[in-house]
C-alpha cells in the first residue's frame, strides 16, 4: 500500500487540476458568449445578400449595356485613321511564328512516326 503522504498529495494534485479545468471551463463559455454576440450579423448580411442577389443579377447586365453603349458612341465620334503596319510589327509576327513552329514541329514529326502509311499515301 502506499504511504499516506503520497495519497495526500495525489488527492490535492487532483483538487488542482479540477480547479483548473473549471476555470477552463468558464473561460471557453464566456469566449463562446462573446464570439455569439461579435458575429450576430452575420446570418442577417447573408440574408439580405441572398435576398438583393436575383435583383443584381438581373441589373448588372443592364447597367453595362448602357455603359458600353456610352463608350461606344464616345469612340464612334472619335475616329484615328488607321496605322499602316511598321517594320517592327512585322519583325515580331514573323518571330512568334518561328517560335511557334518550334514548339509544333515536334508533335508533327511524332504524328508522321506513328502514322507512316498515311504519310506514305500523300506521297503518291
Amino acid at each position: 500500500m502506499a504511504p499516506k503522504r503520497e495519497i495526500t498529495s495525489l488527492e490535492d494534485y487532483k483538487r488542482e487540476l479540477l480547479a483548473r479545468s473549471e476555470v477552463y471551463r468558464q473561460t471557453l463559455a464566456l469566449q463562446r458568449s462573446e464570439l455569439q454576440s461579435s458575429f450576430a450579423w452575420v446570418p442577417r448580411s447573408v440574408g439580405m445578400a441572398r435576398s438583393v442577389a436575383p435583383l443584381l443579377a438581373a441589373v448588372v447586365p443592364i447597367a453595362g449595356f448602357f455603359f458600353a453603349r456610352k463608350k461606344l458612341v464616345a469612340a464612334a465620334t472619335v475616329k484615328k485613321a488607321p496605322e499602316p503596319p511598321s517594320r517592327k510589327g512585322i519583325l515580331a509576327t514573323a518571330l512568334m511564328g518561328f517560335q511557334l513552329y518550334n514548339r509544333v514541329r515536334p508533335l508533327l514529326t511524332a504524328f508522321a512516326q506513328r502514322h507512316p502509311e498515311r504519310h506514305s499515301q500523300n506521297r503518291r
